[in-house]
């Protein structure tokens, strides 16, 4: 529909306001050519510059999403199920993971923190919370790199729990409570966890219970993290070969930053489409640019001819012609900027954790936009430019 309207509007505006005498001179044809070239210069750049710009936010918002600080190490660690049947199975593929030179530590956990733990919801005077038990051994620990902000030096630690400094908030605890009371339990506390975020950044984080556990006890893990070093596939397929080989089950394990990246897959591929149609767009501005640049000056060989005949010089005229279509782009630039801008703002409010809708962005978008456009138009520009004025007038 807006398609139809300007297609019929332009026309008409610049019928009506023709005079007579420029259809009789012929100069009217020219003038209308000149001001649909002008039109679509600008129109062309502005789409550029937009789609330039809504592809650098995206990049620089997906990107602070997948390299958010979450509290806890994620390079360099694969994570997978307990696959083995036995502990004996258990101990020979430790025994071998160990003897890799590639692998820095083995360790047990229930759950990962990118993966997801065991739930454990209850009632605490009278509020409903739900928290997330995560279990670990001494090595799992240390791999993942967790804190312990302050420890109670509980006597008896049977059955107590270390809990984050979400849960003291959502309790209104004290950190230095000595237990809290979930239905008719009074649950030992051993001291407190610095927060760290479960899965991604995207999602709400939950109150933490943390467990140190060893399998000595009779403690049967869901989890492995291996934490390696050096060339990041060789040692994947180092680890995956000991698994399978223990096992005799396909592994599944994967990288934690792997399986991060993996959360936001739907916005990598919005990123990926929106950057071919601005590659798409940059194409078509810049054929635009050379057919308008070639028309545009063309036209103007006889005014360019003239000049050089009362003495102005070919650097003069150069910047002239150049600058002409440099200032379509900037017209373009303070019709682009606060539409790109409106619209970004718009999508980035759906994040919580989101970047800073920075002026740079939109000033690298218009630079970029002036470069492809100075080298489009330059090269014509200075064979005008240089051309000889006697035959410019002959041809004219």
């Amino acid at each position: 529909m807006l398609t139809g309207v300007l297609s019929g509007l332009l026309p008409a505006i610049l019928i009506s306001s023709a005079k007579p005498i420029d259809v009789v001179r012929g100069t009217f044809r020219r003038q209308t050519k000149m001001v649909f070239s002008k039109f679509f210069i600008t129109f062309q750049n502005v789409i550029t510059i937009a789609m330039v710009a809504v592809s650098l936010t995206m990049y620089l918002q997906i990107n602070h999403l997948i390299h958010a600080p979450l509290g806890y190490n994620t390079t360099n660690i694969i994570e997978s199920d307990n696959v083995f049947r036995s502990k004996s199975e258990m101990e020979r593929a430790e025994d071998l993971l160990r003897q890799l030179p590639m692998v820095k530590a083995v360790g047990h956990s229930n759950g990962t923190p990118s993966s997801g733990t065991n739930n454990m919801s209850g009632t605490y005077e009278g509020k409903s919370l739900s928290f997330q038990q995560v279990q670990v051994d001494s090595a799992a620990f240390h791999i993942f790199g967790f804190e312990i902000k302050s420890d109670n030096r509980v006597a008896n630690a049977d059955g107590g729990w270390y809990l984050n400094e979400l849960a003291f908030k959502q309790m209104e605890l004290p950190e230095d409570a000595p237990s809290f009371k979930m239905e008719e339990n009074a649950t030992p506390i051993l001291g407190v966890i610095r927060d760290f975020q479960l899965r991604d950044i995207t999602q709400e984080n939950s109150p933490v219970m943390f467990r140190f556990r060893n399998t000595e006890s009779g403690w049967w893990p869901w989890d492995y993290v291996v934490e390696v070093q050096g060339d990041p596939v060789e040692a994947y397929e180092s680890v995956r070969k000991v698994f399978e080989e223990v096992s005799g089950i396909p592994f599944e394990g994967r990288f934690i930053d792997q399986g991060i990246q993996e959360h936001f897959e739907s916005q990598i591929r919005l990123a990926k489409i929106v950057v071919i149609f601005a590659c798409i767009a940059i194409l078509i501005s810049l054929l635009g640019l050379l057919a308008m640049s070639t028309y545009f000056i063309l036209q103007r060989s006889q005014e360019v001819a003239i000049r050089k005949v009362f003495g102005s010089d070919n650097r003069g005229i150069l910047v002239r012609l150049v600058g002409t279509f440099l200032m379509y782009v900037g017209v373009a630039f303070f019709i682009a900027t606060p539409l790109s801008w409106y619209f970004m703002k718009q999508w980035l409010e759906d994040y919580s954790y989101r970047i800073a809708l920075s002026p740079l962005i939109f000033i690298a978008a218009g630079l970029f936009c002036l470069l492809i456009s100075f080298l489009a138009v330059f090269f014509q520009s200075w064979n005008a430019a240089n051309a000889n004025p006697v035959e410019s007038v002959k041809n004219n």
